[in-house]
């Protein structure tokens, strides 16, 4: 109920006003309208970083908690105060770290978090200590509060404005799918081999997908006249 009265009372509409419809027969209308996201080239590249990022994050919510425990003898309630925190920080200064973010490019805001939220997770690969723990949970929830705002924003700054809801479930599909896949993957690699290589991995993965968004950054840059939808084009 909170949530809904801010919504009602303090977020601006953004919807585009309604225009004439200028479809005509053999248009692509409906559910063939996901053809032309398909075909949107920049924006398949983004949804594959972001897909990389979110196989990096699902391990916070699946492989993590067994790793400390089975590894380092960290209780449950230990990895419980550790996602609290990550919790409490966002609470704290999600809004400020998303206000300074605007100021910046935001294909390089999406290399850096990448980077953070890369080098959080690969840490558990090589401490071992309750306080270094902590330190690679802060590092990775820096790159979470950077990745999760400034990645939303940019789909809409990819869509035309008549394919907003497309776009936006394309993006919301490619999030998911690697939390769908993912903990059988990360199960493979836990079970046989050191399970340590699955936050090596996680590291490397976070590296590839910055790789990505600094290309995305250096063909945006390249055609600054042109807007970002029609660049994906």
């Amino acid at each position: 109920m909170a949530a809904a009265i801010v919504v009602w009372r303090f977020m601006p509409e953004t919807k585009p006003v309604a225009k004439e419809s200028k479809m005509t027969e053999g248009s692509d209308s409906g559910s063939s309208g996901y053809g032309a996201i398909l075909r949107d080239r920049l924006f398949i590249l983004y949804l594959g970083a972001g897909m990389l990022v979110s196989l990096i994050g699902m391990n916070l919510f699946t492989t993590l908690g067994v790793y400390l425990r089975d590894g380092f003898g960290v209780p449950e309630q230990g990895y419980g105060l550790l996602i609290s925190m990550n919790a409490m920080l966002v609470v704290l200064f999600q809004l400020p770290i998303g206000r300074r973010a605007e100021g910046f490019p935001p294909m390089l805001m999406m290399t850096v978090g990448s980077v953070l939220y890369g080098l959080g997770f690969g840490m558990f690969a090589f401490v071992s200590t309750t306080v270094l723990f902590v330190k690679a949970m802060i590092v990775l929830t820096v790159g979470e509060m950077i990745l999760m705002p400034v990645s939303q924003s940019l789909v809409a700054r990819f869509a035309p404005e008549d394919m907003r809801g497309r776009y936006m479930a394309i993006y919301g599909v490619s999030w998911s799918l690697p939390f769908a896949f993912g903990p059988l993957l990360a199960r493979l690699v836990m079970d046989n081999g050191d399970p340590r290589m699955l936050y090596w991995i996680s590291g490397l993965l976070g590296l590839v997908a910055a790789a990505a968004y600094v290309g995305l950054h250096t063909k945006m840059r390249d055609e600054p006249a042109v807007a970002l939808a029609e660049v994906s084009d």
